[in-house]
């Protein structure tokens, strides 16, 4: 997975769940890498107890070759119900480099806090990291809209019809979450 890749994953996240402000928390479940082109992309990447009531996520990557403009990001949400994930209306596939130049995308500078990714195109070959990187659920977009608690976030990396990238995340939003700590 390219920088891009990986900024473009919290990215999707964004995309999946709109763009209103509203308070909740958000936790990463889990994360599994399903498929790495090994002759694209190193990644190592782990999920752990950051303290007692939530997880970070860990991704130390280098990006072998030059992927210039020609990635393209597919993101898919599926909901959890009565215990399986199923498909949403949430899809979402565009090129990389238009997604980097998005002005809302306020998950750009939140992930910047977090690691070190390039923020524009072409993408180069480098080391890249994104260190303990917890969600911040205040800022994040529109959770009042999102009727689902738990959420599976597909997230595909492709150059030139070549899977650099594709990857799995599991969330659950707290909705209650300003309600808990008022009450």
């Amino acid at each position: 997975m390219s920088h891009r890749g990986i900024l473009l994953v919290f990215v999707g996240i964004c995309s999946v769940l709109c763009f209103a402000k509203q308070n909740f928390e958000i936790s990463i479940d889990r994360v599994e890498l399903l498929e790495v082109n090994s002759e694209l992309f190193i990644a190592d990447s782990r999920l752990v107890r950051y303290n007692r009531t939530c997880k970070a996520y860990s991704l130390n990557y280098t990006l072998l070759k030059d992927l210039g403009y020609d990635t393209t990001v597919e993101i898919e949400a599926f909901a959890l119900y009565s215990n399986e994930y199923r498909r949403t209306p949430v899809k979402f596939k565009r090129n990389s480099c238009d997604i980097l130049k998005m002005e809302f995308l306020w998950i750009k500078n939140e992930i910047l806090k977090y690691g070190h990714f390039p923020t524009e195109c072409p993408l180069k070959p480098g080391n890249y990291y994104l260190k303990d990187f917890v969600p911040n659920g205040a800022d994040f977009p529109a959770a009042a809209n999102i009727p689902w608690k738990n959420i599976m976030v597909v997230l595909r990396f492709v150059y030139k019809d070549k899977t650099v990238l594709m990857l799995k995340m599991y969330f659950t939003l707290d909705h209650d979450a300003e309600l808990k700590r008022l009450g």
